[in-house]
């Protein structure tokens, strides 16, 4: 009896804790269009979004985070290799099923190059970067063309793990307890 009620109340716990708040997205991008050129380069990013008002869609508000192509624009802070940083997200969007929407920019600085990034989706990606101490710019731009992929997966939660966990141990317990109860039987 009281076993039962243990693993009820287990199952319980696991089931209670398994509702997040935060919910995190990988997502990448894939076929562009660069000096002329159809490449298929990939660039990939994650964002975090809180469902601040229920309605199952994410905007700009309800960011918490977003990495897009190595660099992360929010939350923008300041990075070991960089003696300043600027973030700015312009826009962002998404509803699950729907395509993903944003806009940001980001401005890195240190004693020997000023680097700035680009990000709009459906249209570009791209950075410069130049020397401090002169010289020509080095810039990157990716353009979106109607082959451009977009790939969302939702990444699973902490709690996730637990409870499969949890389940895997309880159907563990179900099985040894009906071998061991048909071992009685057999004797």
């Amino acid at each position: 009896m009281y076993k039962k009620l243990l693993c009820s109340a287990a199952m319980m716990a696991c089931a209670m804790s398994a509702h997040a708040e935060v919910k995190v997205f990988d997502f990448s991008y894939q076929n562009f269009f660069q000096d002329d050129i159809n490449v298929t380069t990939t660039l990939k990013g994650r964002f975090a979004v809180e469902d601040k008002n229920g309605d199952g869609a994410y905007g700009v508000s309800e960011l918490v985070a977003l990495t897009f192509a190595g660099e992360s624009y929010a939350p923008c802070g300041k990075e070991a290799h960089n003696t300043s940083v600027s973030c700015a997200i312009n826009s962002f969007s998404y509803q699950p099923g729907a395509l993903l929407s944003f806009a940001a920019d980001k401005s890195a600085h240190n004693e020997w190059s000023d680097t700035y990034y680009t990000a709009v989706t459906g249209n570009r990606y791209g950075y410069t970067s130049w020397s401090t101490s002169g010289g020509q710019p080095y810039y990157t731009v990716y353009q979106w063309t109607k082959d451009t992929q977009l790939s969302i997966t939702a990444v699973p939660e902490p709690q996730t793990y637990m409870m499969f966990g949890a389940g895997l141990l309880a159907l563990l317990g179900t099985v040894r307890r009906r071998a061991a109860s048909s071992a009685i039987f057999e004797r």
